[in-house]
């Protein structure tokens, strides 16, 4: 016998066993923070873009009915001269 107890070895295995699994699931961990970060972004940035695109349309039609205000209303397809009733 030389002295050693039965089972010291598994023990020293079964603690770098289990610290080996904390570092793959803390690496996982900081992989799905990270992407989910990167998703949150994404959409920030779309609902953004979104809501500047339909401000610029407004704003277009906006200038467009201002302009269109300041000129006299022309009809399309009345063939009448106004100064030919006499």
């Amino acid at each position: 016998m030389s002295g050693r107890r039965p089972g010291t070895g598994q023990r020293g295995f079964a603690l770098v066993a289990v610290l080996l699994v904390l570092a793959f699931v803390a690496v996982i961990g900081a992989e799905f923070a990270y992407s989910m970060r990167l998703e949150a972004t994404a959409a920030r940035v779309y609902k953004e873009t979104l809501i500047a695109t339909h401000l610029a349309e407004a704003g277009l039609e906006q200038a467009i009915r201002e302009l269109v205000a300041e000129f006299a209303t022309v009809s399309v397809g009345d063939d009448k001269d106004p100064e030919a009733d006499g």
